[in-house]
């Protein structure tokens, strides 16, 4: 991730200074970082469940100031998330087998950014965003040995295994605009409980995002 954001990164900062206004319809293609939460019991207790993992989206977006320097900037993307199990334990025959499936996630994506573009007397000018994103899980599969799966009793859909499909995170982000280009970098804290029982657990997310603005 750090080798991916550098070079973005100066180049947003050595040629923002040539940004130009943005009133509009844009484009946003995103690398993710997920980073799921552990699993919090009824009593308190902490359990990590899962590993990082990695994803993306592209969508468009549609920029509108409001007053000042401030915009409001909601989009619409389809989104692949992937994150995986760390070691867990399913009874198999007679013993527990520890296994590390890959969770996998398609949907789509509604940010409903709020930002304040900044313009420094050196010209250059760069953008901080906040607000929140609302994600609906299309399809979410289980990466397990069907076999395995059957013999475990575990379903490979997701949704039958005590996810929600809807969540809704916070993101705030710094976008750095090149022309009429734009590189963002933002994280997203999911804000739901996304268990269906007693066990409590939320999604989290880092992303490297490049743009176009029409």
């Amino acid at each position: 991730m750090k080798r991916i954001a550098i070079p973005f990164v100066a180049a947003a900062l050595a040629l923002g200074a040539n940004a130009q206004e943005f009133n509009g319809w844009g484009m946003r293609a995103a690398l993710d970082v997920n980073l799921p939460g552990k699993w919090k019991t009824a009593n308190g207790e902490s359990i990590k469940m899962f590993d990082k993992g990695a994803g993306g989206s592209i969508g468009v977006v549609y920029n509108k100031p409001i007053a000042g320097d401030f915009y409001f900037e909601p989009g619409l993307a389809l989104f692949y998330d992937t994150y995986s199990y760390s070691d867990l334990n399913i009874w198999s025959g007679d013993e527990t087998v520890a296994i590390d499936p890959k969770v996998k996630k398609f949907g789509l994506r509604m940010p409903l950014n709020f930002g304040y573009r900044v313009y420094l007397p050196s010209g250059f000018n760069f953008a901080v965003y906040t607000g929140p994103e609302l994600n609906l899980g299309v399809k979410g599969t289980i990466g397990i040995d069907k076999e395995l799966a059957e013999e475990a009793e575990i379903p490979d859909d997701l949704y039958k295994y005590g996810y929600r499909r809807f969540d809704c995170a916070w993101k705030i982000g710094l976008g750095f605009p090149i022309g009429r280009w734009v590189v963002n970098i933002e994280g997203a804290f999911g804000l739901l409980d996304l268990h269906k029982n007693d066990i409590q657990f939320h999604e989290n997310r880092l992303s490297l995002s490049l743009g176009y603005d029409f």
